[in-house]
This record gives C-alpha cells, structure tokens and sequence, in this order.
C-alpha cells in the first residue's frame, strides 16, 4: 500500500517537473540559436531553472554546453571555467560525444593546444557530421584555427537550422 502510492506519487512529482522545464528548454534553444550575448546569458538561466527541476539532464547539459561553447568563441574564447564544470557534469549524465569533444576542443584552444583542439573537433564532426549545432561549433573553431573548411561548416550549420542566427552572422564574418 504505501510502497505503491510512494511510487506513483513519486512518478506524478517528476512528471510535473518535466512538463514545468519543458517551456524552459524551449526559451533556451530559441535564446541559444541568436548569438547574442544578452540571449546566451539568458539561455544559461533558463537551462540552470529547467536543470533544477531535474528533468532531461542529458539534454540540459549538451544544451548548455553548446551555450557555453558560443559564449567562449563569441568572447573571443577567452575564460572557459564555467564550460569546463558544465562539462565535467556533462559527462556525468551521458551526454551525446559530439558535444562532449567540441567543448574539449574550445578548452584545448584556450589552453594553445591547437593539435588538440583540431583532434577534439575531428571527433566531434565525426559523432555529429549533420547537427547544426556541432557544424557551427567546427566553423567557428576552425574560423580560429584557420581551417580551410571552417566557411562551408558554418553554410551548412546555417542551412540545417535557418534559425541559428550565430552560424549566419559567422559565415558573414568568413565572407567579408
């Protein structure tokens, strides 16, 4: 008797904190896709309220690490101590490889490890070749890096999601 009403009352409680993140997470994709700083911050509120709610943790995570990781090329990849910790979590919860090896890209980058920044996102690209996620992550590393492909990723990250602003604006960058 109690054991069951414990489960099933257990099992409403996390159903509820699922449904309240769900419009968290959508506010953050949608804040993640424009590039813009004040949206990336935004982004990184509301993944830290959807992540409270504990439901999703692997999608929270790769979520929030790809915000981190604009942050970083964004800001010229500067301090990435906020995506080291969010990556260590990541990690944690299984997190898809792809978003683990572009963020151990960037911190390698930062670190001046260019063979290793250029391996991670090799590793990346592999786990993830069609995500626009990982593609613009590649083209605006490889920006950096002074890949010769680094234009054509961050085209087809803008192609396979029109609305990921960041990957346009980039490839303006590339183009200018």
């Amino acid at each position: 008797g109690l054991s069951a009403s414990a489960y099933f009352g257990g099992k409403a409680y996390f159903a509820s904190q699922q449904v309240e993140a769900e419009p968290l997470l959508a506010t953050a994709r949608t804040e993640a896709r424009q590039g813009d700083l004040a949206q990336l911050v935004q982004a990184e509120a509301s993944l830290r309220g959807a992540r409270d709610l504990r439901t999703h943790a692997a999608e929270i995570q790769a979520l929030l690490l790809f915000v981190q990781s604009e942050r970083a090329l964004e800001d010229g990849v500067g301090d990435v101590a906020a995506l080291r910790t969010t990556l260590a979590a990541a990690q944690g919860v299984g997190v898809h490889p792809a978003f683990v090896s572009s963020a151990e890209a960037i911190i390698a980058f930062s670190e001046h490890d260019t063979a290793r920044a250029s391996t991670a996102l090799a590793a990346a690209l592999s786990a993830a070749p069609e995500d626009a996620f990982i593609l613009y992550i590649a083209g605006r590393l490889g920006q950096r890096l002074e890949a010769a492909d680094a234009g054509a990723q961050l085209e087809t990250a803008s192609q396979r999601d029109p609305a990921l602003t960041a990957a346009v604006l980039a490839l303006a960058e590339t183009e200018a």
